[in-house]
C-alpha cells in the first residue's frame, strides 16, 4: 500500500500545491483588509474573516473540479524528476523508497511522504483535543443549577428584545471560573458560582449580553467552521492567524452589542471586576466550547474606549452580499493559477497516448510483481511467457 501511495503521489502534490495556493491568497487578502481597511469595524472584519474560512474549507472540493474541468490562466508543471527513476519492478517485499532514489527530484517526494505522515498526526492530535475538549463540555453542563433570580423572568424577556430573539438558557457552575457560552446545537450560558455575588445587578446584566450576544449572532456555526478549518490546516500560518482575527472581531462584536445600554466606560468596569480574582487567558471550558476569545483584556477595553470605533452590531445584507462576492472574486482568480503534473508532452484534450511495450523494462522478482512505467505510474500486472532454451529467451508481456 505504501508503495500505490507513494508511486501515485505526483498527482497529490499537484493537489495540495493547489489547496495551499488558493489557501494562502485567501489569507493575505481576507488579513490585509481586517487589519489595514477595517481595523476599527468588527462587524465588517467578523463577516470578512468568516468568507475567508469558508473559501478556504471549500478550496478541496474546487481543486477537485478545478483539475477535472482543466481551466486556468496560468500552469505551472511540477518536474517529472520528481519520480525520475527508470522503470523498474519491484517485488511485494521491496522498500517503496528504493524505487525512486535515482530520480534528480526524489528528495520532493520523501519529503512529501514525511509531510503527509506529519500532517495526519497533526490531525488525529487536534481532532483528540476537541473530542476532549466536548468531553468537558459535557461534564461541565451536567454539574449545572438554574439561575433564577428574583425577577429573571422580566430581565430574560427585557434581554431576548435586546437580541431581538428568545434568550437562551442560563445555568450557573462551580466548574467555571467566568462566564462562558457551551455547546453548539443547544447552546446556554454558564455563569460561575463564585463570580455572581460579588458583581452588582448592572454588571450581570452585562455580562448575559455579551454571552447572549454569541448565540443571537450565530457567531457558533462560525465558530465551529473555525475548528474545521484550524483540524485540516494546522500548519498553515496565515490560516492561524485569520482564525486569531476571527476570534478578536467576534469579541469585539458581542462587547459592542453589550455596551449598547449604558456605554461602552461603563462595560470596561465591568469587564475589569469580572477580571479581578480570575484567569484572564482563555479557558480550556470556554475554548472547547468554541467561543475560546482571542484577545487580551487590555485590548478589548482600548478598543472600547477607542472613539473611531465602529458600534455596528449587524451589516446590511447588500454589504455582506459585497464581501462575500469580494472574496469569492479573490478566491476564482486564486483557482486560475494552477499546478499540475501533467508532462509537457501531454495533451490534456487528447489524454496520454499508450506506452509502447518497448518503452517498459522489466525485472524478474519473486512474488507479486508490479510494472512500473517510465515517469513511474503503475501499469501491471502482467504474466509472462517463457520459450524453450533454443529459443528467444526474452520475457514479453501479453495482456
Amino acid at each position: 500500500m505504501s508503495l500505490l501511495i507513494f508511486q501515485n503521489a505526483l498527482p497529490t502534490i499537484a493537489f495540495v500545491l493547489n489547496v495551499l495556493l488558493q489557501s494562502t491568497a485567501v489569507c493575505a487578502v481576507a488579513l490585509f483588509a481586517a487589519r489595514c481597511l477595517f481595523r476599527h469595524a468588527p462587524t465588517l472584519r467578523y463577516s470578512i474573516c468568516l468568507t475567508g474560512l469558508i473559501c478556504i474549507l471549500f478550496s478541496p472540493l474546487v481543486v477537485i473540479l478545478q483539475a477535472k474541468c482543466g481551466c486556468s490562466l496560468l500552469t505551472f508543471r511540477i518536474p517529472q524528476g520528481v519520480y525520475g527513476a527508470p522503470p523498474v519492478v519491484v517485488g511485494s517485499g521491496s522498500s517503496p523508497f528504493g524505487a525512486t532514489a535515482n530520480g534528480p527530484y526524489a528528495w520532493i517526494g520523501r519529503c512529501f511522504i514525511m509531510g503527509l505522515f506529519a500532517w495526519a498526526g497533526g490531525v488525529v492530535w487536534q481532532a483528540g483535543r476537541l473530542a476532549s475538549g466536548y468531553r468537558t463540555v459535557r461534564r461541565l453542563t451536567r454539574n449545572r443549577r438554574s439561575y433564577s433570580p428574583p425577577g429573571w423572568e422580566e430581565s430574560r424577556e427585557s434581554l431576548g428584545q435586546i437580541l431581538g430573539s428568545t434568550f437562551p438558557p442560563v445555568f450557573t457552575s462551580p466548574l467555571v471560573t467566568s462566564p462562558v457560552v457551551a455547546g453548539l446545537f443547544r447552546p446556554m450560558v454558564l455563569l460561575p458560582e463564585t463570580r455572581i455575588a460579588s458583581l452588582s445587578s448592572l454588571q450581570i446584566r452585562q455580562v448575559l449580553l455579551h454571552e447572549g450576544a454569541h448565540i443571537a449572532l450565530r457567531p457558533p456555526l462560525g465558530a465551529a467552521v473555525e475548528r474545521a478549518v484550524r483540524l485540516l490546516f494546522w500548519p498553515h500560518p496565515l490560516v492561524t492567524l485569520l482564525c486569531r482575527e476571527l476570534g478578536r472581531a467576534r469579541e469585539e462584536v458581542c462587547d459592542n452589542l453589550a455596551s449598547q445600554e449604558y456605554g461602552a466606560t461603563c462595560y470596561a468596569r465591568t469587564l475589569l471586576a469580572l477580571a479581578q480574582g480570575s484567569d484572564i487567558a482563555p479557558q480550556p471550558s470556554s475554548v472547547l466550547a468554541l467561543q475560546g476569545p482571542e484577545s487580551s483584556l487590555e485590548k478589548r477595553i482600548v478598543g472600547l474606549l477607542n472613539p473611531r470605533r465602529n458600534r455596528m452590531v449587524r451589516i446590511h445584507r447588500l454589504t455582506q452580499l459585497a464581501v462575500a462576492g469580494t472574496m469569492a472574486v479573490v478566491f476564482a482568480f486564486a483557482s486560475m493559477v494552477q499546478v499540475t503534473a501533467q508532462r509537457k508532452s501531454e495533451d490534456p484534450k487528447k489524454g496520454t497516448p499508450p506506452r509502447a511495450i518497448q518503452s517498459i523494462q522489466i525485472v524478474k522478482v519473486s512474488g507479486d510483481q508490479i510494472i512500473l512505467s517510465v515517469d513511474g505510474q503503475i501499469i501491471g500486472p502482467v504474466h509472462f511467457v517463457y520459450r524453450n532454451a533454443g529459443e528467444n529467451t526474452d520475457k514479453q508481456p501479453k495482456k
